[in-house]
């Protein structure tokens, strides 16, 4: 508080701490006040297509010297963790311990839930994690989010096993699709050989492969061969400047900025008996709801007589939007451009977007 000429002036200062670098100067980070342990959980969904265990880790972090206590995970009824409760014994300040637990749905229909991470210290529970966000451009903010994952049992077909993933931009993709059995191997550039893609199910092309990856542009005479040889090439959404090469498909379609953003926009089929919405999974309306952020981005606006659009929707007053999935047979197998945003969707659990993009995987087999 100032005093001006008798007049109370108040004002707040943060608490901070000063540190000099011999490089950046003066660096100022914000007092956090922590609790005594913080929880963090491995994962950020756990998604089943049987009831096979499986593995989930949680990291405790002191606050402060010398804690002991508990960690037990909370889940809805139809779920069960092995074991019920771990012990823990931090002796620093800001050590770290994983305790591993391994939970299984119990019943044979589909489920969705959420899993909580709670630790006991001195008879109080914790259960938020720790994550600070630390750039050089904007002061430190430090986030206490709650320790917990959904969990999914998804009433899921799958036909084919393994899957090769070239990654564009990075996404999480690969990882979701292991969760539900696939066995995927990510690829090179240098293992893009008709040889070894011949041994794929489906081979994926990450978001933005097109615009990333230069050497596509030399390398795509393999994927269609391999495409024309029976397998399905699926290509997630590219952008539509800044490509790689002018043609990305084996028949000419153009890209634009077409999207929806509205993620539970609804959906009508365009070809309702295409195997892509029926096989090995029947996907309805259903399917579509509980997607976040967004339906989908950049989709090809004109194409040729040889793709299938499936699907259309778009935004509230907007024109319908039926570039969503293309599909094309090419020789004995399948190419298909989708710019639904799978890259979101698995990642959180969506199970409808799990049933979609497996038909795609599962297309003609």
């Amino acid at each position: 508080m100032l005093n001006v000429a008798g007049t109370p002036i108040f004002y707040s200062v943060p608490v901070q701490y000063k540190r000099t670098d011999p490089v950046e100067g003066e660096l100022y980070r914000p007092l956090t006040v922590v609790p005594p342990v913080a929880v963090n959980i491995g994962g950020k969904a756990y998604v089943f297509a049987d009831n096979q265990p499986k593995l989930v880790p949680v990291t405790v972090k002191a606050g402060r010297a010398g804690v002991r206590g508990t960690v037990a995970l909370n889940l809805p009824p139809g779920w069960v963790a092995e074991p019920a409760s771990l012990p823990f014994v931090l002796q620093n300040k800001e050590q770290e311990q994983t305790l591993e637990f391994r939970v299984r749905p119990t019943g044979t229909t589909e489920s969705a839930g959420q899993l909580r991470a709670v630790a006991t210290v001195d008879g109080q529970t914790y259960a938020r994690g720790y994550q600070p966000i630390v750039y050089t451009h904007i002061p430190t903010q430090t986030l206490f989010p709650e320790a917990a994952a959904p969990l999914i049992k998804l009433d899921l077909k799958r036909k084919g096993n393994e899957i090769g993933y070239l990654m564009g931009a990075g996404d999480e993709v690969p990882d979701a699709l292991r969760q539900i059995g696939y066995q995927v191997t990510t690829l090179k550039e240098t293992d893009l050989t008709p040889a070894n893609l011949r041994r794929f199910d489906a081979v994926l092309l990450g978001v933005r492969a097109y615009n990333t990856v230069n050497r596509l542009r030399f390398l795509q005479s393999v994927l269609l061969e391999y495409v024309q040889g029976g397998g399905n090439l699926i290509v997630q959404y590219t952008v539509n400047r800044g490509t790689v090469l002018p043609e990305i498909g084996p028949y000419p379609f153009k890209l634009s900025n077409d999207r929806v953003t509205v993620e539970n926009a609804e959906v009508r089929f365009l070809k309702p008996q295409h195997p892509l919405l029926n096989t090995p999974n029947k996907i309805t309306s259903r399917d579509f709801q509980g997607w976040v952020q967004e339906q989908g981005l950049y989709y090809p606006s004109q194409w040729d007589a040889k793709y299938q659009p499936i699907i259309s929707s778009n935004d509230p007053g907007e024109s319908p939007k039926d570039g969503a999935i293309l599909v094309a047979d090419y020789g004995k197998g399948h190419y298909i451009y989708t710019g639904l945003s799978f890259f979101r969707e698995l990642p959180a659990g969506v199970p409808g977007a799990y049933r979609l993009l497996t038909n795609m995987i599962s297309l003609g087999k």
